[in-house]
């Protein structure tokens, strides 16, 4: 009677463990910062985005609608940027959304496996799937202010603490 509860006990045990192996793979839930900026008339945005430290590319994921410059670039050190300038003499609002996601957005996974088959830790194989991605998205008011030129005038960086 002994030996078959230990081996039931020994079965039950087995069987969770295989289940364990079994779990889906979790990505970062992604970090989004929400940001609702103010520009005069013709008055161009650079923000700086956060660090990537994954070989992802950030890209922009839904484009601002009244725009002549839109798009993620470098800065002279390095750091990448968004810039932004609205359509010459447009007032209104306007929305960009910039990402550091694969295509698909960030719930696609590897998993990494089961640690005490592989030796390994279990959903973090240190991939870029692993990595917490960061989305920004960005709410533009445009209105007629002071600025009346026709150039466009740099705004102040912003520079999120994260």
């Amino acid at each position: 009677m002994k030996k078959s509860i230990i081996l039931l006990a020994a079965a039950v045990l087995g069987i969770a463990g295989l289940q364990s192996c079994k779990k889906e793979h979790h990505p970062p839930v992604p970090v989004t910062t929400d940001l609702n900026i103010t520009l005069k008339q013709n008055e161009a945005y650079t923000f700086t985005l956060p660090a990537n430290p994954t070989p992802i590319p950030y890209k922009i994921t839904s484009q601002a609608g009244h725009y002549s410059i839109s798009e993620v670039s470098k800065d002279a050190s390095g750091n990448t940027v968004y810039l932004y300038t609205p359509a010459l003499n447009y007032t209104g609002t306007d929305k960009v959304s910039v990402a550091d996601t694969k295509d698909g957005g960030p719930d696609h996974g590897n998993g990494g496996g089961c640690g005490h088959h592989h030796g390994g830790h279990e959903g973090n194989d240190g991939d870029e799937d692993d990595v917490q991605p960061n989305i920004v998205n960005i709410n533009f008011t445009i209105g007629t202010g002071t600025t009346t030129n026709t150039t466009a005038t740099e705004h102040t960086v912003f520079t999120p603490s994260f």
